[in-house]
């Protein structure tokens, strides 16, 4: 394959701007967009986009909208990040593209927190660069909304351009003999009875089903668990944690623990190395941060941001399974639904038993808060290969004992922490006179 890459920014670079930025990219011979537009007003930007969404589909990759940069580079870390994304830069997204297809059937979908999804099954179709078969349809009021049915054609966009979503429907293309889809009264795989949740003063759209024992449910819960921000159990994938579910190995979030060499190798797909790598990124996840074990839980309403407001504010799990409604929702970002949903959670007797049996295997680390930690007040930069730690480990690290870590060297940095094939970043510290230090020191100070 001819793959072309378009570069956009130089890690730890000490650059002024993103356009000398990207006219440095060129000098070094990179591949740099031509297309881009250094704005000084909000109409010039609109009107870039205006042009842009007319003739995108003429080039030869898809482009799904724009990004909006702040230029100047020296705002980029006074403004930080948020969970997810530089809050320096925006993505303005082009309408998203439509296209026509067949439902096939609707199915029913159970996720970890028992709610029922309805998801149309579609004849593939590409849309916005990939091939889909399958739209979430939400719930029922959904349903009603577009009064979808099975065989009707139906159009399709991907919402963001990523989730496929149907917004409406060709009736006069429908089938004589079609007939409404009606929600069902009992899960589809327990088959106990669905009802819908009460939500303060409004009752939920949603049925759920509320079988404690649910397979679906557990399931769900499981992968949940192990993900990247939870447990992070990296060889503990999706596929994996199906099939150690579907024949009895993993049955609750503790069977993890428990789990054997002799239980994994011999199974189809299943060998000495992938069992050794499986029990290897088991043992590593026995010690986790508190926000990620408490975001592994899978509480209701509880997000990854949340989980880190809820963990530096109480710095224990024990303290967060006593506290009350009123102590949770003092925590700033934290709501009253989600508030209601811990109390809720840690009051049930169910999960006590699901704690009792996971606590004595795992160690949770707890936070720190930044006025008490030992890199508190410090900013840290990481530049190339530790030996023992990946960088996301570090930075876990350095945050939970109140530091900082920043993409970039500056005045500001305290310590580059060096590893094997340092960039540009090391010429930068020693330029500057900021002190470098290597995996062991670090621990060092810890």
């Amino acid at each position: 394959r001819n793959i072309q890459i378009f570069a956009y920014d130089i890690e730890g670079g000490m650059y002024t701007s993103q356009n000398d930025e990207l006219e440095t990219l060129e000098r070094f011979g990179f591949l740099v967009n031509k297309d881009r537009l250094y704005a000084t007003s909000l109409r010039e930007v609109q009107q870039f986009y205006e042009a842009w969404s007319k003739k995108r589909t003429g080039e030869n990759y898809g482009i799904d909208g724009l990004v909006i940069k702040i230029n100047e580079r020296d705002i980029w870390d006074e403004l930080g990040y948020t969970a997810k994304s530089p809050r320096a830069g925006i993505a303005y997204k082009f309408p998203a593209e439509e296209v026509a297809t067949k439902l096939l059937s609707i199915t029913l979908q159970v996720g970890r927190t028992g709610a029922i999804t309805p998801v149309a099954e579609l004849a593939p179709v590409l849309v916005a660069g990939s091939v889909v078969s399958r739209a979430t349809l939400h719930n029922a009021d959904e349903i009603s909304r577009l009064d979808v049915r099975t065989g009707d054609t139906v159009a399709l966009r991907k919402a963001g351009d990523v989730i496929p979503e149907i917004f409406n429907v060709f009736k006069e293309l429908r089938p004589k003999n079609s007939k409404p889809f009606s929600m069902p009264t009992h899960c589809p795989e327990c088959g106990a009875v669905l009802s819908k949740e009460n939500v303060g003063k409004d009752t939920s759209v949603a049925l759920y089903c509320k079988n404690k024992d649910c397979p679906a449910k557990h399931l769900e819960g499981l992968i949940h668990f192990v993900s990247k921000k939870g447990m992070n159990i990296e060889e503990l994938g999706e596929k994996s944690i199906e099939t150690f579910h579907d024949i009895g190995l993993i049955t609750d979030f503790s069977s993890i623990f428990r789990l054997q060499k002799t239980d994994i190798q011999g199974l189809e797909g299943f060998g000495q190395k992938s069992a050794d790598n499986i029990l290897a990124s088991i043992q590593k996840a026995r010690r986790v941060p508190l926000h990620r074990f408490l975001f592994a839980l899978g509480i209701r309403h509880l997000g990854e941001q949340t989980a880190k407001d809820i963990a530096k504010h109480f710095e224990s799990f024990d303290a967060i399974m006593k506290a009350t409604y009123d102590d949770l929702v003092l925590v700033e970002g934290v709501g009253e639904k989600v508030s209601e949903s811990i109390v809720t959670y840690f009051g049930d007797e169910h999960t006590k038993i699901i704690l009792s049996k996971l606590l004595p295997e795992i160690t949770i680390v707890s936070e720190i808060k930044k006025s008490e930690g030992v890199f508190s007040g410090k900013t840290f930069v990481i530049t190339g290969t530790l030996p023992t730690l990946t960088r996301d480990e570090a930075k876990e690290m350095i945050e939970i004992r109140g530091g900082k870590v920043s993409s970039s060297v500056s005045a500001k940095t305290t310590y580059l922490l060096l590893g094997e094939d340092a960039g540009s970043k090391l010429a930068n510290a020693t330029k500057l006179g900021i002190p470098t230090i290597n995996e062991e020191q670090f621990r060092a100070m810890l």
